[in-house]
């Protein structure tokens, strides 16, 4: 099934749809979430939520972006009102799990400097380096999740990974 024909099953209430769209996000979601809180039961939490949302208004999608895009939206608007109520953001321990496998290559203590790093910048950096260099997303992608220009991503990439290769060779880490 495309993503065409998954959005309109989802549309139609279709349960096998709804199983196909969480089988097949719901690791990236949860890993999303799980880049910027420390909280497996909130991330958890946060998953649910999301997929509530979703298929509630699903009727609402109206195609502009992938669902996973949107997903990912939702899930990040649903974090973003559980911070503002708490105000309390704390990174999660094991930051570094690259899509594509070369967390094996990082050892533990250059894992423990990249994250005492990331732990120093803003949640927005924090999140576009996430986005771009953990989940490999495209800037497209990006653009369509933080709701900004493509131009704002690429500058916003560029100062937040100069904060992070600053902080890390005051690190020690160059």
């Amino acid at each position: 099934m495309n993503e065409s024909e998954l959005i309109e099953s989802l549309k139609k209430g279709d349960r096998t749809a709804k199983e196909i769209l969480v089988r097949s996000t719901q690791d990236f979601l949860f890993n999303s979430v799980m880049q910027v809180c420390h909280d497996k039961e909130l991330a958890e939490d946060v998953v649910v939520d999301t997929y509530l949302a979703a298929f509630k208004y699903i009727k609402n999608f109206k195609g502009e972006s992938s669902i996973k895009t949107w997903l990912y939206r939702i899930a990040r608007n649903i974090l973003y009102k559980h911070y503002n109520k708490f105000k309390n953001i704390e990174l999660r321990d094991d930051l570094v799990t690259f899509k594509n496998g070369e967390e094996k290559i990082l050892d533990y203590e250059t894992k423990e400097l990249l994250y005492q790093a990331m732990e120093k910048i803003d949640p927005e950096d924090r999140e576009i380096i996430t986005l771009v260099d953990v989940e490999g997303l495209s800037y497209e992608d990006v653009s369509e999740i933080l709701g900004v220009p493509l131009g704002t991503v690429k500058s916003r990439l560029y100062r937040a990974r100069d904060k992070l290769r600053n902080i890390l060779k005051d690190l020690g880490y160059f």
